[in-house]
């Protein structure tokens, strides 16, 4: 078979059954046997959702994207939000993606020089970079956004607005902004219908129905942070009070999570902001009403936490950085 054939969610899909069905051959436990499919399907989902052209440009940097993709939804869904997978673990799924690559490389038909396509460089970069970097104990670094990062984004997303004006530059605007101004979760984020949505004045209040606790939840969002872009929505042909805010053009079908999480990734790379993830937009909008107010109680109805201890995480990251600027 041929490494690829243009469509990388079809030949990733066709090698990985492939592979399946050679591992299932082999004395694997069936534990094993789950946690192979588990990562496999997983890398699956997040090449459907990417921006790949192909099985060849599977490089060191998508593979370490595609970790982070997993820690940040895992923080999502497990409500984490200081979540990181240990060395061990990271080694592990890459042990799994270098099992089915190297499928691909011996089983794959000769390139036209009479040679194959090889993976290998990209796992020694791979290794090369787990040398050179101190081991980080899960949790001991919260990521956020700094001022200048904040407005370096906000500037971004405002200008390909007012210069191209697509569709999706208010979706992902807006999507962003959700995140980032009310501290809402990815999910929360793309289930958003316009009925959801009530303005009253400078306020703009949220309905969440999709939320981790399973309860209906409200969040307040000063309008003027999504001013345009919800204007832009609602005077859509196809707005209903049962349309989705962040959608396709039609309005039926919500962002797809792998879309928005590489387009945001992008963005960043453009407002010259180099960190990745959703997660941490909800990260910066503790951090900011934190630095505003002092108040960690607010910070606590924001992000909607049972516990002020899931919310001290902010509180202790605070305090670090007022130590480091005391003299």
């Amino acid at each position: 078979m041929k490494v690829c054939t243009g469509d990388p969610q079809y030949d990733i899909a066709k090698w990985k059954r492939h592979y399946k069905r050679e591992l299932r051959s082999e004395s694997l436990s069936d534990n094993s046997l789950v946690l192979y499919d588990r990562v496999l399907d997983q890398f699956e989902a997040h090449i459907s959702g990417s921006s790949l052209d192909s099985v060849k440009s599977i490089d060191s940097i998508f593979i370490r994207g595609f970790l982070e993709w997993l820690e940040d939804q895992h923080r999502e869904r497990s409500g984490n939000q200081d979540f990181f997978y240990n060395e061990n673990t990271k080694r592990l799924y890459v042990i799994i993606l270098k099992g089915l690559l190297d499928y691909i490389e011996e089983s794959a038909e000769l390139e036209k020089d009479g040679t194959r396509y090889s993976f290998a460089y990209e796992f020694k970069e791979l290794n090369k970079k787990k040398r050179g970097r101190k081991a980080k104990k899960a949790g001991s670094e919260l990521k956020y956004f700094n001022g200048d990062e904040v407005m370096n984004l906000i500037d971004l997303l405002d200008r390909n607005i007012e210069e191209r004006g697509r569709h999706y530059d208010y979706t992902h605007s807006l999507a962003i902004r959700l995140m980032l101004y009310g501290g809402l979760r990815v999910s929360e984020t793309l289930g958003l219908k316009i009925d959801d949505v009530h303005i009253d004045g400078e306020i703009v209040e949220l309905r969440l129905e999709d939320t981790k606790s399973g309860t209906t939840q409200f969040v307040p969002i000063r309008y003027i942070h999504i001013e345009k872009e919800l204007k832009y929505v609602l005077s859509l042909p196809y707005a209903k009070r049962s349309s989705y805010l962040v959608a396709n053009r039609s309005l039926t079908i919500p962002l797809k999570r792998t879309n928005l999480y590489v387009k945001a990734n992008k963005l960043y790379a453009e407002a010259k902001v180099f960190k990745k993830g959703l997660h941490i937009l909800r990260h910066t909008s503790a951090m900011m009403l934190l630095e505003k107010t002092n108040d960690v109680t607010l910070v606590q109805a924001l992000l909607r936490h049972s516990s002020i201890n899931t919310t001290s995480i902010y509180v202790h990251r605070n305090v670090k950085q007022l130590a480091e600027k005391v003299v």
